[in-house]
């Protein structure tokens, strides 16, 4: 069993078409992305709120060579200002 933030997690792993592997933790009660981690470094994510129906984390802390940093979103749109004709099927 995996945990982050105290929270049981599915790990999975990707390979880029460049060879290089990341690591990405899904919460096995939500399904919610809650961690990833690349030769960059990690970010987790966290404050997930819904927007036009969508879940969207509202805070990421990230851990990048050496630096710590929070990133808060203040508003997101999804799909603001598209017609709906757009998602017809033709």
């Amino acid at each position: 069993m995996i945990l982050v933030d105290g929270e049981r997690c599915y790990q999975m792993k990707f390979t880029g078409p460049s060879g290089s592997v990341d690591t990405r933790w899904y919460s096995e009660e939500s399904g919610l992305l809650l961690k990833t981690n690349s030769a960059m470094g990690s970010t987790l994510y966290s404050r997930y709120q819904p927007v036009n129906g969508v879940l969207v984390p509202h805070q990421l802390d990230q851990s990048i060579q050496g630096m710590n940093l929070t990133f808060i979103l203040k508003e997101a749109k999804v799909n603001h200002g598209l017609e709906n004709s757009l998602f017809d099927l033709k």
